[in-house]
């Protein structure tokens, strides 16, 4: 995505899976991890979206884009897990790539008087 800077903020992603014919490519959120770093490693704690094409996963984002290291406390931490391969049985090979479509809330907050 696009930092540009300034007093924009993202409120919401939307990601929109447009194909789905691999293994993994799951978007994955994290549990919160700042006071237990190890924690994100278990897969217990893991809460893995699995894509279908066509569907839209809606979740708050992660930080203002104006300002490094502004945290919103009400987001998740998540990553794109690693697309493994295509599903078993599909003729065309491996590496297929996964499709998504991500987009914004934005909005500014004015400036204090």
């Amino acid at each position: 995505w696009d930092n540009f800077g300034g007093e924009r903020n993202s409120l919401l992603t939307y990601l929109l899976y447009l194909n789905d014919d691999f293994d993994g490519g799951e978007t994955t959120f994290l549990p919160d991890m700042k006071d237990n770093p190890e924690a994100g490693q278990d897969p217990g704690r893991r809460v893995p979206v699995r894509p279908r094409q066509g569907s839209v996963l809606i979740f708050p984002q992660t930080c203002s884009l104006g300002a490094d290291g502004v945290m919103n406390p009400n987001s998740p931490f998540h990553e794109g897990s690693i697309v493994r391969k295509l599903r078993e049985g599909d003729e065309r090979g491996e590496g297929r790539p996964k499709y998504i479509m991500r987009s914004d809330v934005l909005y500014t907050s004015p400036k204090a008087q």
